[in-house]
């Protein structure tokens, strides 16, 4: 089981280096964790299977709005995001990706850390064009390329975006369902359809 508590960044490369030392693969893995679900515990558990030391990079807020939500906030707090990660057991670290690196999460923990030859950087199956620019920068800073595994697809498929929306969808429902009783008006379930569409 894993410190439940997100750890300071600078301390990677030393956890690293100490798995090492006691001849331990170390997995890295990286994402925003957002609405925490059962995609991301499953992808979580199957990373964990391939390592001994599981390492997770969460992308921080301002990251966030920059690269995914197109100026928007994610839901939750960066601090609560990595906090829920590093109580996951199969997370053995989990680190908050720093607001003043430029460079993408997935490559910048890396680089930092200076993974062995045993280790493994896992990665979802979502961005092969991504995961070709990564092993040609990993090249460039490091003189080589760890060995990268792509897991297929969960067979999770919700997101967090779709869990937010259904809540926010049945809370309206409810909401107008409350006003309409309230007031004694009768509606039928096509009249409460027909408002929510035109909202």
């Amino acid at each position: 089981m894993g410190i439940d508590i997100p750890q300071d960044y600078r301390s990677a490369p030393g956890l690293v280096a100490l798995s090492h030392k006691m001849g331990k693969r170390v997995g890295l893995v990286r994402g925003t964790f957002d609405v925490f679900h059962e995609g991301h515990l499953d992808f979580l558990i199957r990373s964990k299977e391939l390592c001994d030391v599981l390492i997770a990079n969460v992308n921080n807020n301002l990251w966030y709005m920059a690269h995914k939500g197109a100026g928007k906030m994610p839901y939750r707090d960066e601090i609560k995001r990595a906090t829920l990660v590093a109580m996951q057991d199969p997370v053995d670290y989990a680190f908050i990706h720093p607001a003043h690196f430029d460079m993408h999460p997935a490559i910048a923990l890396t680089i930092r850390c200076k993974p062995d030859v045993p280790d493994i950087l896992i990665r979802e199956d979502k961005d092969s064009e991504f995961q070709e620019l990564e092993r040609r920068v990993l090249f460039k800073h490091l003189g080589y390329v760890p060995e990268i595994k792509v897991l297929p697809r969960s067979k999770y498929t919700v997101s967090s975006s779709e869990i937010v929306s259904k809540i926010l969808e049945t809370h309206k429902k409810e909401t107008i369902e409350d006003v309409l009783d309230k007031m004694g008006i009768l509606y039928s379930t096509e009249q409460l359809e027909k408002i929510l569409k035109e909202l």
